[in-house]
């Protein structure tokens, strides 16, 4: 593994019994032997595609590899290897899928004896997945590395794995779908890169701004709920202020990329205050539900009362008339010198009482009361909407407005780099 260090590598034909040697080392009975193997291959392919391509050709397998990740004693080389035919083309990259490697990667970093250069190997390989096409990033989200991947992004993370979880990021946001973003920034995501805004490294920083500019590009391609909700993530964190820090960054792409990234700021203030506003409105029309409420509540009840006491005094009228018919019926059993129907006629013709009038108008009174009371809530939810119709086309107009002064100012800008650049 000495001789395979050495750079630069020799042409492959006149290291291919060498390359052989070393493919039937990591089938070795002998661990040691296993690990030196896997140390030869490593040098051999590192920053060498076409000595990867040939071993690959020569027999080196990723299913003995992802079985050798088991092992803790050559797990450091192995994970090396892998990360060199990780880094490779896309079909390459798609061998370590297939053999199941990135299945094993959690226990390899949670392992008691990996070091933090493992750990960094662990980073190293998700980022050049992640920097392949849709189906390469899902592959790492089913194998649930994307934790680990926030991990590394932690304030406790050393910078070498810090910088290789901020390009993993970055990288997903050429190719990711919008799905798969917006499971990136459930995770967690966008605190971390905005964290990363604050540190000293320029080039890490650069990255991370991709990484911000290239997930918001992709929430504008799968809608405005997309957009609010990643706005919404990048200020509450005050990711925005971290921004305009590095408005005048040494990178020009970097630059247009945070201008853009701030001409959200303004957005998010306005679905602020729009927040703000909604949640005012649901308070004023719960109270109004509310009073309402009470308010039928209390004419149910008074109408209610004015019924049964309606229907009381007519209970009432028809037990005296029973009773003055029967009263009439034993006076003409007695005496038939009367017809029973004119006994106790001045009995029988009742009159409506006090109460029953009462009673009768109250049940009117609401009923015309509610009548009145819903045509005024008809004109007043008409009225709102025509206020909210207005509220809308005014952001919308300020929208407009503030995206076109972006345009006028980034075309200044252009006009005025264009310029210096003549002179």
């Amino acid at each position: 593994s000495t001789v395979c260090r050495g750079k630069p590598t020799p042409p492959y034909d006149t290291m291919k019994e060498l390359v052989d040697t070393c493919l039937k080392m990591l089938d070795h009975w002998d661990i040691k032997v296993q690990g030196f193997g896997a140390w030869c291959i490593f040098y051999l392919t590192q920053d060498n595609p076409e000595f990867m391509a040939r071993t690959l050709e020569a027999g080196l397998s990723c299913s003995r590899l992802c079985k050798l990740l088991s092992s803790a004693d050559v797990m450091g080389p192995v994970l090396k290897v892998c990360g060199n035919i990780a880094s490779g083309t896309q079909p390459q990259t798609q061998l370590v899928i297939d053999a199941q490697v990135l299945g094993k990667l959690p226990m390899v970093f949670k392992a008691k004896r990996s070091k933090d250069e493992q750990r960094r190997d662990v980073c190293w390989l998700i980022s050049n997945v992640m920097s392949g096409p849709p189906e390469h990033i899902q592959a790492v989200i089913d194998a649930e590395l994307i934790p680990l991947v926030m991990v590394c992004l932690s304030p406790t993370a050393d910078d070498f794995m810090r910088k290789e979880a901020v390009w993993a990021l970055a990288n997903s946001t050429q190719h990711a779908t919008p799905s798969q973003i917006r499971f990136l920034v459930s995770s967690g995501c966008i605190p971390h890169l905005c964290r990363v805004l604050s540190l000293p490294d320029a080039k890490l920083v650069r990255v991370a701004v991709e990484g911000l500019y290239g997930l918001m590009k992709i929430g504008e391609e799968a809608g405005a709920s997309d957009v609010s909700f990643y706005t919404q993530a990048v200020s509450s964190v005050k990711g925005f202020q971290a921004l305009a820090a590095h408005k005048e960054h040494k990178d020009l792409d970097t630059r247009q990329q945070v201008t853009y990234l701030l001409s959200y700021q303004d957005i998010s203030a306005v679905m602020a205050d729009t927040a703000e506003e909604e949640l005012a409105a649901v308070k004023i029309q719960a109270a109004m539900r509310g009073r309402q409420a009470r308010r039928e509540v209390g004419e149910l009840k008074e109408q209610t009362a004015a019924a049964v006491k309606i229907q009381a005094v007519q209970r009432g009228r028809e037990a005296r008339k029973e009773v003055q018919e029967m009263k009439a019926a034993k006076a003409n059993a007695v005496d038939g010198s009367k017809p029973a129907s004119e006994v106790g006629l001045e009995v029988l013709d009742i009159e409506r009482s006090p109460e029953e009038e009462a009673a009768a108008v109250k049940i009117q009174a609401v009923q015309r009361g509610r009548e009145a009371r819903k045509e005024v809530e008809a004109i007043k939810e008409h009225r709102e909407q025509e206020a909210a119709a207005v509220k809308i086309q005014a952001v919308q107009r300020g929208r407009e407005d503030r995206k076109k002064v972006e345009e006028m100012k980034a075309s200044r800008a252009a006009a005025a780099e264009d310029a210096a650049a003549v002179s």
